[in-house]
């Protein structure tokens, strides 16, 4: 069968490349890729005869990549293009679910009459993905299975021979099949070249994927991408506003080696191109400095595990900055002089294969998949045909002996590690929703392919994830214990071998052999695991901690974590004579009683809601401390008891952490060629644990350079289409440091809020090149209410003021009552007051209110309170804090995320000694400079999170304790470390966070940072605000 390249489709600028089947020997030569009459080169991605199907070559594999809201669009044109004349020539590949233990041991128990009970008692205690082999294991130390083997010995025999056949038949989620219409001169249907069955109306092969390259057809993986459709709709906004038209290949064609896109990639400013917005790779980038297309693509192939674990990544670093002289060994330059003396690509170690140990290219190939599927015989018959050839080729032998080995090497790391489909994620509540748990394949499945999920029923959970992602699962920190963490994507990767890794305590995973897992000795990969000797981790749980809290010394201390034992009293024994034994002693266990007793409230305290169930809270956050006249306790509903402990540091679920432990490798084995999938997990934690409570590492998928360049060309271009669009879809906490590089970027500004302009999205004023923030991102303003207000200004024009929004949108409330008015009116408002006071403070009203500052935001939530007839308290805004102008800020930013604070005003407006004046200020924003000048200095900022680190000392063997801060001067953040006057201020930092900070600082260069950190020596002057 011989391929060419045949049809250039565009679908909503997205540009899709088609080959066409034809008879014979298959051959597929790509020289370049041209935009219409263009003739200049993209990629070449030449590989001579070596995708040759005679002469043992192999079939390539072609996925294509769409806008993942056309892709059904997309499989429509195929089948409308191809299908013709009667023929059908376009269909899905299969897919096969295999029998597991668990339902054939069911299915074989209800044949010979066995209790439900029975089984499903037996049953409980099995992994549907056990061997046969792990059954036997189990019985030789489980009384249970043992004895139901016994008693049913019929049940055992019959299952062996049923176990992994096929069960049930599916849909194969991207790959299509499209088949030659002529073989060797005579026309033929497709039920002539491979079985083919019938599901609902669509025709589905009866092989799976992985075999259709066996009979020499091709598989087609046509792939919905929401980087893409991402792309797509800048294009779309570059066409509609500034009235030209580009697509992703003109642009990858004729406007390839821009300086100025290089530029802004060099700088790391790569929030939002494809594949590359992470911050590990940014710093690689900004190492690598990449002025080329190659270099781009090389970027996001070497930026993976294989090639920075085995010094790849950093010699071709290196060398590219003339820090490293590469060497290039026999025979090697012409293939390998393009990345530096490096194996990045398949093709290069296929080539090198054929240069020097002088096999067919189509040798090469297999031989790279020989090497990453472990298949040893197929790789010693290669190894023998290589230094054979090497000899005759004149390769001296130390050479070859070299080359052959890192061809081993490149042939591993060139390949994903995967994780199979079969395997689950561990998510936030396991435990409640066993019942409803999807494997890592089917979570995949439901989220990009409509059909399965359809016919599955899952179609609500596939637009869940459309919208919201994957969720989430826990990751291991630095202090060894999981936290949760969101999955990033999950991403299909084939069908490779998987290898069964089984620890000490029975628990296993599924995994390729170069997917690495963290152990004790660090991170391994999986064919480097040694039985008996390497440990991993696995989940233990929630580690029960003491909490109770102690008045007296009597027994044992209170836990240092959660009280403090400075206030407990010396246990003494209460005799004293005439009093039997007793005595009255008013300590502070006695106050407390006595306040639960006569002085609790019947109200909150907060609130002033009048509850059944209310609690006693501790202000200062010490137990032991009643306070002088109760000073230190209030009677508290439960909702404002727990705010109150977010205040002094308690932390959100999942973030203090479950406890793990080690636990030994029993045994690394072969299972079977599966489908397998990419998770990748959100930085810094790039490991996940998985349904059965193992620990893994993330994985890393191949990223597009093409692709990521299209982005960042128009982000250089047309910012302002390009932001907006991203915007969109950026997650909450990775906003700062987007919008941060809008700044940076500059040619667009981003905008608050505004009631006239303002809409579920972000809003682009493409004249002026400003985005306008979303309402949808104001707190309290749900997609109803933000629908609501969008609705009547387009029927009924832009709002005059703040008192013509109140009076058009609460209808209801200020309608003459003689008039019912019609059913759209009656409806109920969605929108609040709470929603109104947030948009005031968020600033939506400003412009159509002329504010000029915000200070006189105050004055607008008089005027909503009068006409909504609600109450300013003096908890919503202090008196102190109304002519504070960084008070107004900061709840701008608390209730929409977006707002600057004056932090130098805020410096020069406070008392400080005349020490702390005479240090030079520092802004966040030039701390990226390695060469500034500053090396103390005075700083004025937020504080984000505060935590509690502790390393040995080397010469005494003690442990010490220091302080990590994180600081947010608006977009820009830094970390401060406190060493020595940590156990000073740790007690009141920790429950400083929202707080503002003034300290003197020592700055200096972090090369891991790549900027300059922050540092409190001792004794320095620090306050908190």
């Amino acid at each position: 069968m011989q391929m060419s390249c045949k049809k250039v489709m565009t679908f909503s600028s997205i540009t899709v490349i088609y080959f066409t089947p034809y008879p014979r020997n298959f051959c597929m030569k790509i020289r370049a890729i041209t935009h219409k009459t263009n003739t200049s080169l993209v990629s070449d991605c030449y590989a001579g005869d070596g995708y040759v199907k005679r002469n043992h070559g192999s079939l390539p594999d072609i996925d294509s990549d769409f806008s993942a809201v056309r892709r059904d669009e997309v499989k429509a044109y195929l089948e409308r293009r191809y299908n013709k004349d009667g023929l059908q020539r376009v269909f899905s590949a299969g897919t096969f679910t295999t029998e597991k233990i668990k339902s054939v041991i069911k299915d074989v128990a209800r044949t010979h009459k066995i209790s439900q009970a029975t089984t499903n008692y037996l049953t409980a205690i099995l992994d549907d993905n056990m061997t046969w082999t792990d059954l036997m294991k189990m019985a030789s130390t489980d009384k249970r299975m043992r004895d139901f083997i016994q008693k049913y010995p019929d049940v055992f025999e019959e299952i062996l021979p049923i176990m992994g056949q096929a069960r049930s038949a599916g849909i194969h989620a991207s790959a299509l099949i499209i088949t030659p219409e002529y073989v060797k001169g005579e026309r033929v249907e497709c039920f002539d070249l491979l079985p083919i069955r019938k599901m609902g109306d669509l025709l589905v092969s009866e092989i799976s994927g992985n075999d259709i390259d066996a009979i020499g057809i091709l598989k087609n993986d046509v792939l919905g991408i929401k980087e893409l459709t991402r792309l797509s709709d800048t294009l779309n906004l570059v066409e509609s506003e500034y009235g030209v038209k580009y697509n992703i290949l003109e642009i990858a064609s004729k406007y390839l080696n821009d300086e100025k896109v290089f530029k802004i990639i060099r700088e790391g400013n790569t929030q939002g191109v494809f594949q590359m917005g992470g911050e590990g790779i940014t710093k690689f980038i900004k190492r690598l400095a990449p002025d080329n297309i190659n270099d781009l693509i090389a970027s996001v192939a070497l930026f993976r595990p294989g090639p920075l674990d085995s010094g790849a990544a950093d010699n071709y670093v290196r060398a590219k900055r003339g820090e490293y002289e590469p060497t290039y060994l026999w025979g090697t330059y012409e293939i390998l002089k393009d990345t530096f003396a490096q194996m990045v690509y398949q093709e290069q170690i296929s080539r090198v294969a054929q240069k020097v140990g002088g096999l067919s290219l189509g040798d090469g190939v297999n031989l790279v998949k020989a090497l990453s599927k472990k298949k040893l015989e197929k790789v010693r018959k290669f190894q023998a045909k290589f230094f054979a050839g090497a000899k005759q080729n004149g390769c001296p032998k130390e050479a070859a002996d070299q080359i052959w080995s890192n061809v081993e090497d490149a042939a591993k790391y060139s390949f994903n590690a995967c994780i199979a489909g079969h395997e689950y994620l561990w998510g936030r509540h396991k435990e409640k929703g066993a019942g409803t748990r999807i494997n890592i394949g089917d979570m995949w499945r439901t989220k990009n392919d409509y059909e399965w999920a359809k016919a599955n029923n899952r179609l609500g959970l596939r637009n869940k994830y459309r919208k919201f992602g994957y969720g989430t699962c826990w990751s291991l920190n630095e202090d060894e214990k999981l936290v949760i963490n969101r999955i990033v994507d999950i991403r299909y990767q084939g069908v490779r071998p998987v290898y069964r890794i089984t620890l000490a305590n029975g628990s296993t995973i599924d995994v390729t052999d170069n997917h690495k897992h963290p152990t004790l000795d660090g991170q391994k990969r999986t064919d480097e695991l040694i039985p008996g000797e390497d440990f991993m981790y696995i989940r233990v749980g929630w580690i029960k901690e003491d909490t109770t809290y102690r008045f007296t010394d009597k027994g044992k201390l209170n836990n240092p974590r959660y009280h403090s034992n400075d206030n407990v009293e010396a246990h003494s024994i209460n005799a004293q004579k005439g009093h039997q034994g007793f005595m009255t002693r008013d300590s502070n266990y006695t106050k407390l009683e006595y306040y639960k007793q006569h002085l609790k409230k019947d109200h909150c305290e907060k609130c002033g809601k009048h509850l059944k169930r209310l609690e006693i809270h501790h202000i200062n956050g010490d137990h032991s401390d009643v306070g002088e006249n109760y000073s230190n306790i209030q009677t508290l509903c439960p909702s404002c008891h727990k705010k109150a402990h977010y205040e002094m540091g308690r932390v959100k679920m999942g973030r203090k952490g479950l406890g793990t432990a080690v636990v030994q490798v029993v045994s690394v084995e072969y299972l079977c060629d599966t489908a397998v999938y990419d998770v990748e997990m959100e930085h810094p934690y790039h490991t996940f644990l998985t349904g059965k409570g193992v620990v893994t590492c993330n994985s890393h998928a191949t990223a597009y350079g093409l692709t990521a360049y299209v982005g960042a060309w128009l982000k250089t271009y047309y910012p302002t289409a390009f932001y907006t669009v991203v915007l969109r879809d950026q997650d909450e906490d990775k906003m700062a440091v987007l919008m941060n590089e809008i700044k940076t970027v500059g040619g667009t500004e981003l905008e608050k809020p505004n009631i006239n302009i303002s809409g579920e999205n972000f809003t682009a004023d493409f004249k002026n090149n400003k985005i306008y923030w979303s309402l949808s991102r104001i707190k309290q303003l749900g997609p109803k209410a933000v629908k609501y207000i969008v609705q009547e200004r387009n029927l009924y024009g832009e709002f005059y003021d703040l008192e013509d929004f109140i009076k058009r949108i609460f209808k209801s409330k200020f309608k003459n009552f003689d008039d019912e008015g019609t059913a759209e009116t009656r409806e109920r408002c969605p929108v609040t007051a709470r929603s109104v006071r947030n948009l005031i403070f968020a600033g939506a009203f400003d412009a159509c209110e002329n504010v000029g500052s915000v200070l006189e935001r105050y004055g607008l939530l008089e005027k909503a309170a009068t006409l909504l007839g609600f109450k300013l308290t003096e908890k919503d805004i202090p008196e102190e804090m109304r002519d504070k102008h960084y008070w107004w800020s900061r709840q701008q930013i608390t209730v929409s995320g977006h707002g600057t604070i004056d932090y130098r005003r805020i410096y020069d407006n406070m008392e400080k000694p005349k020490s702390v004046s005479a240090n030079k200020y520092i802004e966040f924003s030039d701390l990226s400079n390695m060469f500034y000048e500053v090396r103390k200095g005075v700083i004025c900022a937020a504080i984000c999170s505060v935590t509690d680190k502790s390393y040995k000392d080397k010469r005494t063997g003690e442990t010490k304790h220091f302080g990590k801060i994180e600081l947010q001067q608006n977009t820009e953040t830094n970390i401060l470390t406190i060493w020595d006057d940590w156990d000073i201020w740790k007690k009141e930092l920790k429950k400083a966070e929202g707080r503002m900070i003034v300290a003197v600082v020592n700055v200096k260069w972090s090369d891991y940072d790549e900027k300059n950190t922050l540092q409190i020596g001792r004794s320095s002057f620090l306050k908190l605000i």
